[in-house]
């Protein structure tokens, strides 16, 4: 499961690629939290349904930026 994001100073995803994994889980998971229609036959990721869930992490990111002066460049997840 890959992703990569980018997002911008203003907290807005700029890009997003993703493999077929990857949407698969951010689907089941937005349709479990109601985000999502059951039924919803959906394949493709919208950037704002994404966000729903990597919000708090890209906000977290910014508060390292403004307190610490010292932000990740990148995140990995295994």
């Amino acid at each position: 499961m890959k992703s990569l994001m980018v997002v911008s100073q203003l907290n807005d995803p700029f890009y997003i690629d993703y493999d077929g994994e990857f949407a698969k889980y951010i689907i089941d998971r937005a349709k479990g939290s109601g985000l999502i229609e059951e039924g919803a036959n959906v394949t493709e990721l919208e950037a704002n349904l994404v966000m729903q869930f990597f919000s708090p992490l890209v906000l977290s990111q910014r508060l390292l930026v403004d307190q610490t002066k010292e932000p990740c460049s990148s995140i990995l997840c295994t």
